[in-house]
């Protein structure tokens, strides 16, 4: 175990998953707060946690992905792609209503992206 923290490499893809697990917490949160005070619906709440949790059940059509590429590469790819979908949500979300259907779309994937 000593000989893994020695290694950089496993250390910055330690501390890049460990932060991005992190965040992924955080903006669940913010994001279920945001939706339950905007509609003060628990049925589009329960909508949100859906689209958020959902993507867990297609975490398997990532295995082929990382047999075939190398997974730091993915892990890296995937890490930007929802960190680029998740700073698009805050500018969603001055929008309002009209854009609750892109927000839990947007959602769905980054959290696709969460499970590679």
């Amino acid at each position: 175990m000593n000989l893994l923290f020695k290694d950089s490499r496993f250390i910055r893809f330690f501390a890049s998953r460990t932060s991005a697990n992190i965040a992924d917490s955080i903006y669940s949160i913010v994001l279920l707060y945001f939706v339950q005070q905007s509609t003060q619906s628990v049925a589009m709440t329960s909508f949100t946690y859906t689209a958020v949790s959902a993507a867990s059940i297609f975490s398997f059509l990532g295995g082929p992905l990382v047999d075939r590429y190398s997974p730091p590469l993915l892990a890296s790819i995937a890490l930007f792609t929802q960190a680029v979908l998740i700073l698009a949500v805050p500018f969603l979300i001055q929008g309002g209503m009209a854009n609750l259907i892109a927000i839990l779309v947007i959602v769905f994937i980054a959290s696709c992206c969460r499970n590679w």
